[in-house]
């Protein structure tokens, strides 16, 4: 394998010296499989085998050409390609997410065409939203650019909306969302003392829950308007640690997963529960806590506290606040006349 970064050039990579042509590296990605210690909870282990040549070359030149491009697809071409492309200190994030209650080949060929690239997540989904894709850019704050990659996102964003607009089998939603490097925060890992819980900062991340309505007839019972916002998302991981994939049935390496915790971070997810948080388990078997807040500050907040307490008392490894700039959801007319939005988490509010 070739190690270092690499420049397109007359069509092909150039690596070192060495050019490696883009119908190579399509080769390998189109054969490419996971090790067995990579990504064990996630059952479709060629991740490039689904997509056709041509697809995979534009993955590959959109990845090998475009630094700032980050995702599970572009970060496995730079490997094949023996391209490294490190974050840099001081960034931006700009993505944009795709939540959908179903796919087929065809609208998932559409949205990886555009840019947004599978991250689904191990096990039933309490959102209901079993397909997941992200498009993402991370842009050096101390360079031009970052205009030039917003409008693209904007542009590719709402083609992806209206590909799940179009589309009549499938519910979902579309958010975009901005955050800086400031506001993501990777911890060391170190396990809970058994009395860390009792420092666990309940007032400042104690908020009303608030049920989004998907219906005019909720918003007028609930007082919440139906096209209410969120303002920002929060989101924790803490490590967990799975063997190498198996062919078992992944339902039952999930629950061999969830008994083998920690049982002082077992009871942190369910506090985090309690306080709106819910649970998500990654493909490589992380345990993911996810809120989502009606008002930034109250996201800010939110955010310093659980990073400050993850600093001194370990158990979680990351906390990320991401603010939004924009939300929509899919909307389907029934039978009766009535507007239906697809359904979406709660939004935690001011007390």
């Amino acid at each position: 394998m070739l190690h270092s970064d690499s420049r397109k050039v007359a069509g092909r990579t150039a690596v070192d010296g060495l050019e490696l042509s883009l119908t190579a590296v399509v080769a390998q990605m189109k054969s490419f499989t996971y090790a067995p210690e990579e990504l064990p909870l996630c059952s479709e282990r060629q991740p490039f085998a689904q997509f056709t040549d041509e697809l995979c070359t534009r993955i590959a030149g959109e990845a090998l050409t475009t630094p700032e491009r980050r995702g599970r697809l572009t970060d496995l071409t730079r490997r094949i390609a023996g391209q490294h492309v490190p974050d840099p200190v001081q960034h931006t994030t700009f993505e944009s997410h795709v939540g959908l209650t179903a796919v087929d080949a065809e609208l998932v060929a559409g949205l990886v065409a555009l840019g947004f690239e599978p991250h689904n997540f191990a096990g039933v989904q309490p959102t209901g939203y079993h397909h997941n894709f992200t498009l993402q850019f991370v842009v050096d704050r101390s360079h031009v650019g970052e205009g030039r990659l917003t409008a693209v996102l904007r542009e590719k964003t709402d083609r992806a909306r209206e590909l799940v607009e179009s589309h009549s089998q499938v519910l979902g939603f579309v958010e975009s969302e901005v955050y800086r490097s400031d506001y993501s925060r990777k911890l060391p890992k170190r396990s809970m003392a058994p009395d860390a819980l009792d420092h666990l900062p309940y007032r400042e991340l104690t908020y009303r829950q608030v049920a989004v309505p998907t219906t005019a007839r909720e918003a007028a019972l609930s007082g919440m308007p139906l096209d209410s916002d969120r303002a920002a998302d929060v989101h924790i991981k803490i490590a967990g640690h799975v063997g190498p994939y198996s062919s078992e049935p992944l339902e039952k390496r999930i629950a061999e997963h969830k008994s083998s915790r920690d049982p002082v971070e077992m009871r942190l997810g369910e506090c985090l529960r309690e306080l709106g948080y819910y649970e998500q388990i990654s493909q490589s078997g992380n345990f993911l806590y996810t809120a989502h807040f009606g008002e930034l500050e109250h996201a800010n907040v939110a955010f310093a506290a659980l990073t400050d307490f993850g600093a001194r008392y370990g158990g979680i490894v990351d906390v990320v606040r991401e603010a939004c700039t924009a939300f929509w959801r899919k909307s389907v007319v029934g039978e009766s006349g009535e507007t239906t939005f697809a359904p979406v988490p709660p939004l935690l509010v001011g007390r």
